[in-house]
């Protein structure tokens, strides 16, 4: 078995972002594979989606970047730019 502990300063749900720490305990169970030990959880799947949500919300900053509304810098395009960098920021910091 694996004890970890997840700390969190952003979720998503609804479409609506949250900026609250959390701090989540998970257990692990752990299983030997041929060549190595496998975690069975099913919270790896929530974990994976958090990955690919980083890599979506990562996506539009740089389409939005690369728009003429960014090269003019236009309001909303900076305001949505901004509203991507700190999600990313919370999610992806390491404290």
């Amino acid at each position: 078995m694996a004890r970890l502990r997840i700390d969190s300063r952003a979720t998503i749900a609804g479409g609506k972002t949250e900026y609250k720490r959390r701090s989540e305990k998970v257990r692990w169970e752990l299983r030997r594979a041929e060549s190595a030990w496998e975690a069975i959880t099913p919270r790896i799947e929530r974990m994976c989606q958090t990955m690919w949500r980083c890599r979506n919300l990562a996506a539009q900053l740089a389409r939005l970047t690369e728009t003429d509304g960014g090269a003019g810098h236009s309001e909303t395009v900076l305001r949505q730019e901004s509203q991507l960098a700190n999600l990313l920021s919370a999610l992806l910091e390491n404290k």
